[in-house]
């Protein structure tokens, strides 16, 4: 049914030009027994040593540039190697910043990039033509989606439901806990949705249900609005 497929063959990553798929504009090829994750289209700016901490918003705004955030990870002999962030744009080449576990996840966050690595969110600044971890922040179970929209970043696990978190980068750089759902709940998807001035957060879990959330502030929760089964 199925051609024969190795799996110690390396894996590729190739964007091509044409509706057919025959003209490859770049490839960027993986390590043994390496898959991709988690890709993602991005806008930075390369920051230079002699630009000191922080990346200036005016100026990513007029010298941003497109690449491509790819996650990848092991599925064996992890202890051979480490999983890796790599940005990369077909005019400069290739751009690494290796960690120790494996990136599920990978985000635009302002002109910072974020990374979900394992039970950890990363954030990343493009400096010396590498990816250079400049906050982070803990949470209690693995990883499995992430959202953002502007400053705000909503990530859900396996077992602890949705947490909301806000970037803030003018002062020391740093994600807050802002609230987060108390109920366990299996989640597999989330997304943003916004109307005007209103924010609702949105997850799906295991079992097919859709749950929709608001931000209540003075009790720094996640208040179900209702909850629909698809």
């Amino acid at each position: 049914m199925f051609a024969d497929y190795r799996r110690d063959r390396p894996h590729a990553l190739e964007r091509t030009s044409s509706a057919s798929g025959d003209v490859v504009e770049f490839r960027v090829h993986f390590e043994r027994y390496e898959v991709v994750l988690s890709v993602k289209h991005v806008s930075v700016r390369l920051v230079s040593d002699e630009g000191g901490s922080g990346v200036d918003v005016s100026e990513w705004n007029k010298k941003k540039r497109p690449y491509l955030v790819v996650g990848t990870g092991w599925y064996v002999n992890e202890e051979g190697g480490a999983t890796s962030g790599e940005a990369a744009q077909a005019a400069t080449g290739i751009h690494q910043g290796a960690q120790t576990g494996a990136i599920s996840m990978v985000s635009q966050l302002g002109p910072y990039v974020l990374a979900a690595v394992g039970s950890k969110l990363i954030v990343y600044e493009f400096k010396s033509e590498q990816l250079i971890g400049c906050a982070f922040y803990d949470a209690q179970m693995y990883i499995v989606t992430l959202s953002v929209v502007k400053d705000f970043v909503m990530y859900g696990d396996v077992y602890k439901s949705v947490h909301f978190l806000r970037w803030r980068g003018r002062c020391r750089g740093e994600l807050v806990l802002l609230a987060k759902d108390y109920e366990p709940l299996a989640v597999s998807a989330t997304e943003f949705s916004v109307f005007e001035k209103k924010l609702a957060l949105l997850a799906v879990d295991m079992d097919e249900n859709l749950h929709v959330m608001q931000f209540a502030r003075r009790i720094s929760s996640l208040a179900v609005a209702s909850v629909c089964c698809a």
